[in-house]
């Protein structure tokens, strides 16, 4: 479990926003991954591991290397910063929060600010995006620009990372790092076992409509897909203090349309057999990189594994790292099933 955690702190240590993907890309290129042959970075800024294995069709595990951010608009005349990015985000959870900013000179620290109120009645009519300034300490924009910054700089949560008392992890960029530890751990678990041939594919820009996925071309022809994501509760309608009841209790099965029935069933034969705990959930459609994958190569089958996670699209959310790892496990086990893909292409 603490190699997880290790692994879990230095990729969300990481700037990702999309785009601006080339941290992680590059980390996930020199990550000593057992198990691992040729890697690539494309020019969408996907990264590809190909791994060792039986000469097959390979089985594609993925999963989105992007995180949610922004990005400097501008320097006001104040030395302040408007940004750009930022205006799908939750903005209750975004004032007064410290992030940083990755200038030419390097990352410096910034603080979110967009009035306090500490009377009431209370107004909250000015939390709108554009109203949103970092505070850098600089009070004209030309002590802003002798920080180094100049605009269109990469902004980024705080990266620190928290141990919660029970277990539970608290950081940024776990939507989606969570998911690339994940299938890390699958490559090393299954490494000397495998029956089928594993291709890691880290897509870019994942958080602004699935553009790095829909540059994807594959060498070869997958026999299927696995997608490693967090649940949001737009997902599965759960609010937010209910998210956190299903953490630690191992990964979720996304049973919705994309799913193959096949795929489904051996996944829930496999967690049995291995005693590996895992959630199943209806859904109605998730859509994202899987689906857009799928209708590149005419159908596969495919399936969405999920990472319970609770308040996500924010500064910092929380995770169980026994989930990740359980994930890790599922996909090993999958990875080492010589029926696997025999089994997920049937109805």
């Amino acid at each position: 479990m603490e190699s997880t955690i290790r692994l879990l702190e230095e990729l969300t240590r990481l700037p990702g926003i999309p785009g601006h993907e080339e941290a992680v890309a590059n980390y996930i290129m020199e990550y000593p991954i057992a198990g691992a042959g040729k890697r690539r970075i494309d020019g969408n800024g996907n990264v590809w591991v190909q791994g060792k294995g039986p000469k097959t069709p390979p089985v594609v595990i993925l999963a989105h290397i992007d995180e949610v951010g922004f990005l400097v608009k501008r320097i006001e005349d104040d030395g302040r910063l408007s940004l750009v990015g930022h205006e799908r985000m939750d903005l209750r959870t975004f004032s007064s929060e410290i992030v940083q900013v990755w200038t030419r000179k390097g990352p410096i620290p910034a603080f979110v600010t967009v009035g306090q109120q500490t009377t009431f009645p209370k107004d909250y009519s000015n939390m709108t995006p554009e109203n949103f300034r970092l505070e850098v300490g600089a009070n004209t924009r030309a002590e802003a620009e002798a920080l180094g910054i100049e605009g269109c700089e990469v902004a980024t949560f705080d990266p620190s990372f928290h141990r919660l008392p029970g277990g539970l992890l608290c950081a940024k960029a776990f939507d989606d790092r969570s998911g690339v530890a994940s299938l890390i751990k699958a490559f090393e678990l299954s490494a000397g076992k495998r029956k089928h041939l594993p291709v890691l594919l880290g897509t870019a820009q994942e958080e602004i409509g699935g553009h790095g996925a829909m540059g994807v071309e594959f060498e070869t022809k997958p026999a299927a897909l696995v997608n490693v994501d967090i649940c949001g509760g737009e997902v599965y309608s759960l609010p937010e203090p209910d998210r956190r009841l299903i953490l630690g209790k191992g990964p979720i099965l996304h049973d919705g349309p994309e799913a193959s029935r096949g795929m489904v069933r051996r996944f829930l034969e496999l967690a049995k057999a291995e005693g590996i705990p895992i959630q199943r959930f209806p859904a109605s459609g998730r859509g994202a990189d899987l689906s857009i994958l799928q209708q590149k190569c005419g159908g596969l089958p495919a399936i969405n594994l999920i990472l319970p996670m609770a308040y996500y699209h924010g500064p910092r959310g929380l995770i169980n790292p026994a989930d990740v790892l359980n994930c890790g496990r599922l996909i090993a086990a999958a990875l080492a099933d010589r029926e696997f893909v025999s089994k997920s292409t049937k109805f």
